[in-house]
């Protein structure tokens, strides 16, 4: 099963959905930003189609969640942020591996797991400032 490991968790209302989305659109476009500069170049092309659909996901997510918090819901969003955190940040992988050293030879990734991992906690927490929301520990 090749699945992403947050896709088994149960979303707890509409919410808790944008919080989810909010975060792994995120993580998503970090993801696809890389590929799109990959050596296949059929690939990065396709990569690099999909990027602004993904983010039109981030904007309609951060949307959202601000309804969620002008509804009166910011403790329930803070909740959410808390469960959904970890749980996103796992779609980065481990540290380094010798699947990631080979992609990186042969020009497929350009950008480690842990440094996309820095780079979407620094995006989404920039995002949940501008929100007044606070970045899980």
């Amino acid at each position: 099963d090749q699945r992403l490991a947050v896709f088994n968790y149960p979303l707890r209302g509409w919410c808790d959905a944008v919080v989810q989305t909010m975060l792994l659109s995120r993580a998503a476009l970090c993801q696809v930003n890389d590929m799109s500069r990959m050596s296949y170049q059929p690939a990065a092309e396709a990569f690099r189609a999909v990027a602004p659909l993904i983010e039109s996901h981030v904007l309609a997510a951060d949307a959202g969640v601000a309804i969620c918090l002008n509804a009166g819901e910011g403790e329930t969003a803070q909740g959410s942020l808390d469960y959904w955190w970890p749980r996103v940040s796992l779609c980065f992988g481990g540290e380094e591996t010798q699947r990631e050293r080979a992609q990186f030879s042969m020009g497929l990734k350009h950008m480690s797991n842990s440094d996309q991992r820095r780079q979407w906690e620094t995006e989404a927490g920039q995002a949940l400032a501008k929100l007044k929301l606070k970045k899980p520990q």
